[in-house]
C-alpha cells in the first residue's frame, strides 16, 4: 500500500512552527459549515459572471454566451445540490487522489449545477434529472475509496538520469513544435482564440503536433516547472514554460498556457498551507479565479474581458458545456464515441466530430467544443456514458494511489491537477491515450525520491 509517513528530517525550528500555525488556521477553516459557505459564495460569483458581466458584453452573445433566465426554483435547487457532495467528499488528505476529486467537484460539478439553471433552457423536471445524474457520477468517484491499493514497484533513476530525461523530453518537444507550428504576431494573442482555433484544427486534421502539445501540456511541462523549482533545476522550469508559452501559440488553446500555470501554482499553495487541509485551499483559488478577473474588468472597463479569459476557461466553460451537452444530446442520437474507440465497433452517428457538432450548434460555426467527461460521456453513451465516465477515472485514481507514495510529494500534485483539468475538458480515456495520460504514469514511475535528490 502507498505509504505517506512523515519525512525522516523535519525543518528548522522555525519554519515547523509557522507550518503548525498555518496548518491549525487551515483547519479551522476546513470545517463543513466554513467550505459550505466558502462554496455557496463561489458558486453565487459564479453566477453572477455569467449574467451580469459576460452576459451583457454584446460580443459573447453573438459568440453563443446566450443567458436563459432561471426557471421558477431552479436557483435554489442548484444552491442545495451544490453543498450535498460535502456531506461525503474528503476535504482531509488521505490519498492522492483525493485532491482530484475535489477537484472535479469544485471545477466541474459545481459550475454545471450553477449554469444549469441559465445555460439553456430546460425544464424544472429536466434539470432536476440532471442534477440526481451529476450527484450520482460525483457518488461514484467514491468507490476508489473501497479498492485495496496495491504496491506498484516504482523504477526510480537516480537525479542526474531522470533530469537528464526530462531535459531531453523539454527540448525535443520545443524544437518539434517549432518546426511543425505555424506562428504569427497573433499567436500569443488571448482574445481572438476562437477565430483562430477552427482555422488552426482544420490545418492540424490528421497532424501529429495536437499530439505533442497535449501531451507536453499535460504531464512534462507542470513536472519540469515543479520539478525545476523545488530540487532548484531554475532552466528546466524555464523550458516548461516554454513548452506552455509554444503550445498555446500552435494550438490557439488557453488551456495549454494556463493549465501548467495554474497547476503548479495550486500544488505551492497546497504544499505551504498544508495538504491535511486542503479543500479549502481549492475552494479559495476557485473564488481567487473568479474574484481577481472581476476586479481587472472593473478597473480596466473591459467589459468582461479578463473574466472571460481566466473565469471562464478554468470554471465557467466547464458547467456551460455540461449544460449544452446535456441539452443537445437529449434527444439526439449519441456519439457511440465515434471520435475515439467507438469507431472501431460502430458506424458513425454524425459527419462532424461531436465537440464541433456541439460548438457549431450553440456557438459560431467549427467551433470545437470539448466538453468534460461527464458531458463527453452523456453525448456519447446518456447515462451509461456518464457512469462509465466516473468509473474510467476510478480506475486512475486506484492506480495513482496505488504507485505515489510521499517520497515524491508534493512534486505529484502538480501533473496530477494538470491531470483533473484534463478530464475537465474531455474523457478520460481521451486524456491518458492523447493528452499524455500515459507519458504522466510514465514520469511519475521512474521520478527519484526526495531522498534519492539530497543524495546526488
Amino acid at each position: 500500500m502507498a505509504s505517506y509517513a512523515d519525512p525522516a528530517s523535519p525543518p528548522p525550528d522555525a519554519l515547523q512552527g509557522w507550518r503548525r500555525f498555518v496548518e491549525q488556521v487551515g483547519e479551522r477553516i476546513n470545517t463543513l459549515p466554513m467550505l459550505a459557505a466558502l462554496v455557496l459564495l463561489y458558486g453565487w460569483l459564479t453566477y453572477y459572471i455569467f449574467v451580469d458581466v459576460i452576459g451583457t458584453n454584446i460580443g459573447f452573445i453573438r459568440a453563443g454566451f446566450q443567458y436563459y433566465p432561471p426557471v421558477a426554483y431552479s436557483r435554489a435547487l442548484s444552491i442545495v445540490v451544490t453543498l450535498i457532495p460535502l456531506l461525503w467528499i474528503r476535504r482531509n488528505f488521505h490519498q492522492l487522489s483525493d485532491i482530484i476529486v475535489f477537484q472535479i467537484y469544485i471545477f466541474v460539478f459545481v459550475p454545471s449545477a450553477i449554469y444549469l439553471t441559465m445555460a439553456v433552457p430546460a425544464s424544472f423536471e429536466r434539470q432536476l434529472g440532471i442534477h440526481a445524474t451529476l450527484l450520482a457520477a460525483q457518488a461514484l468517484l467514491e468507490t476508489r475509496r473501497i479498492l485495496p491499493t496495491l504496491s506498484f514497484a516504482r523504477l526510480p533513476l537516480n537525479e542526474r538520469a531522470y533530469v537528464a530525461i526530462l531535459y531531453l523530453g523539454a527540448l525535443t518537444v520545443v524544437v518539434a513544435m517549432y518546426f511543425l507550428g505555424e506562428y504569427s504576431l497573433d499567436s500569443l494573442d488571448l482574445t481572438s482564440v476562437y477565430e483562430r482555433r477552427a482555422e488552426t484544427i482544420s490545418e492540424q486534421s490528421g497532424d501529429i503536433l495536437p499530439y505533442i502539445a497535449n501531451a507536453a501540456v499535460t504531464s512534462l511541462a507542470p513536472i519540469c516547472i515543479i520539478y525545476g523549482i523545488l530540487r532548484r533545476h531554475w532552466l528546466l522550469s524555464l523550458l516548461g514554460l516554454a513548452i506552455a508559452v509554444e503550445s498555446f501559440a500552435a494550438t490557439s488553446f488557453r488551456s495549454h498556457l494556463f493549465v501548467p500555470l495554474f497547476a503548479v501554482g495550486v500544488a505551492l499553495l497546497i504544499e505551504v498551507f498544508g495538504r491535511r487541509s486542503f479543500g479549502w485551499v481549492l475552494v479559495s483559488v476557485g473564488i481567487a479565479l473568479t474574484v481577481l478577473p472581476l476586479a481587472f474588468d472593473y478597473l480596466t472597463g473591459s467589459g468582461g474581458l479578463y473574466s472571460w479569459i481566466v473565469h471562464f476557461r478554468f470554471i465557467g466553460n466547464n458547467g456551460f458545456l455540461t449544460a449544452q451537452y446535456f441539452e443537445f444530446f437529449e434527444h439526439a442520437a449519441k456519439g457511440l464515441y465515434q471520435d475515439s474507440f467507438g469507431r472501431f465497433f460502430f458506424d458513425p452517428q454524425y459527419h462532424l466530430p461531436i465537440a464541433e457538432l456541439v460548438g457549431s450548434t450553440f456557438s459560431i460555426e467549427g467551433n470545437h467544443a470539448n466538453g468534460n467527461f461527464w458531458a463527453d460521456g452523456y453525448g456519447n453513451m446518456g447515462l451509461a456514458g456518464v457512469a462509465f465516465a466516473s468509473l474510467s477515472l476510478v480506475a486512475i485514481c486506484w492506480l495513482l494511489d496505488s504507485m505515489v507514495d510521499r517520497s515524491i510529494l508534493p512534486i505529484s500534485i502538480a501533473p496530477v491537477i494538470s491531470f483533473g483539468f484534463g478530464v475537465a475538458n474531455t474523457a478520460v480515456h481521451s486524456v491518458m491515450t492523447s493528452n499524455g495520460g500515459v507519458l504522466l504514469i510514465f514520469l511519475l514511475l521512474l521520478m527519484p525520491s526526495d531522498q534519492q535528490s539530497r543524495r546526488n
